[in-house]
């Protein structure tokens, strides 16, 4: 699913009006939705954050839904998982435990456990 969205922002293929474009604009416009829907929601009562508390909370967010989807897969350690899709352990368990990662490694990591982005960020888990 990344290759098919960075296909269209390659700059020596520029991107078509309507078809595959729109969508791709859409899933954007969907997860941002998604993400702000849930940070009202979980900021209820929270009082004020600053930006870079917003960002560091989500990341954490992040974080463990990967290592909740991790565990479901069936990978008892993050490194494991890492060390059987070639991904770089270190960065693996930073990922897990909130460190930033790129809109692409969040792709790629999602293509191995075969979830789609707009599932990951609509996923609950307790």
């Amino acid at each position: 699913m990344y290759k098919e969205i960075l296909r269209y922002y390659h700059p020596l293929n520029p991107p078509q009006k309507g078809g595959q474009l729109s969508k791709i604009i859409d899933l954007r416009i969907t997860i941002y939705q998604v993400v702000y829907a849930e940070y009202k929601c979980d900021l209820r009562g929270m009082g004020e954050m600053t930006r870079q508390e917003y960002v560091d909370f989500e990341l954490k967010r992040i974080g463990k839904k990967l290592q909740y989807i991790r565990i479901q897969a069936g990978y008892p350690t993050a490194t494991a998982f890492a060390r059987a899709h070639q991904i770089p352990a270190s960065s693996y368990n930073r990922y897990e435990k909130g460190a930033n990662l790129t809109m692409l490694q969040l792709m790629r990591i999602l293509d191995k456990y075969e979830m789609d982005i707009k599932e990951f960020m609509l996923m609950k888990i307790e």
